[in-house]
């Protein structure tokens, strides 16, 4: 009898702790459950913040994002033509920012412009060095942008050696300090022969940089050992300033690993580039 009551006593208890585990498994299941619809919440949040709440920066990113998935992005427009222009000044205020920011503005802009117009495309200088868009209440060109912003206020047909003379208020708030010739790897200017368009930001945007030089170079330059010649994009013709010249420019292939580094007497020379309009060069983000 005293046996039977024993086993009973232990039955219950045996009972009453499986309940009380299995409820506390259950409240677990429910916290981490909860806390991963919280994250989750956050992270829908913080994709749909209004674009008003976006810093200029963040803009310039979610802009190319939305041409990248065949968005409306007039709204992103209108932020930037209505931006304050010391307040643009003062987030982008660095080159690394300025890098990050300017050549996201250039892409996008050529995407949009061109998608919704490819005909401005017919007479490229006429594209490339007219007002185009609106940044900071000023009206400016995809010349102006380029050359004036993000190569320093070099003049445009100097070979990358001439620095403009006469350069207004606006642009000195706006421009880097120093030329970075990688910069030619990243400004996709609609044409074929353009590098893929990567959304860039300040915190990656010398790793990108860097990438995307490396792949570029890859991808388009020739370099034959026997001959000693290396048939490399015109890009480094035109701008063979920001490269210091030939001889720069065969160091900076050089250090891509595109010329052995122990090469000497190497003979560069320049291939065609294809002017063909191809929009929509989005690389995989």
């Amino acid at each position: 009898m005293l046996n039977k009551s024993i086993g009973s006593i232990f039955l219950f208890c045996l009972f009453v702790f499986s309940f009380i585990s299995c409820n506390n498994e259950i409240e677990v299941e429910t916290s981490n459950s909860t806390q991963i619809e919280e994250k989750t919440e956050t992270k829908s949040d913080t994709a749909m913040k209004p674009i008003s709440e976006m810093s200029y920066q963040e803009a310039s990113e979610n802009m190319l994002r939305a041409l990248a998935a065949g968005k409306e992005v007039n709204a992103y427009a209108e932020k930037f033509a209505a931006a304050n222009l010391e307040q643009l000044a003062a987030e982008v205020n660095t080159d690394v920012k300025r890098k990050a920011f300017w050549i996201n503005i250039y892409n996008a802009y050529i995407q949009k412009l061109l998608t919704e117009n490819p005909s401005l495309y017919d007479d490229r200088d006429k594209f490339f060095g007219e007002d185009r868009f609106i940044i900071a209440g000023k009206e400016i060109s995809f010349d102006k942008v380029e050359h004036g912003i993000i190569r320093s206020s070099t003049m445009k047909l100097s070979g990358g050696y001439v620095g403009e003379i006469f350069v207004g208020g606006y642009e000195k708030k706006l421009r880097t300090e120093e030329v970075d010739p990688r910069i030619h790897f990243a400004v996709n200017c609609g044409a074929k022969d353009c590098p893929m368009i990567h959304v860039l930001s300040p915190a990656t945007v010398d790793a990108q940089l860097e990438k995307m030089t490396q792949t570029y170079l890859n991808e388009v330059t020739e370099y034959d050992p026997k001959t000693k010649i290396a048939k490399a994009t015109p890009l480094m013709s035109w701008f063979r300033g920001d490269f210091e010249g030939k001889s720069g420019g065969i160091k900076f292939l050089k250090k891509y690993g595109i010329i052995p580094t122990e090469a000497t007497d190497v003979k560069l020379e320049f291939k065609d580039y294809d002017w063909t309009l191809n929009t929509g060069m989005f690389a995989e983000q």
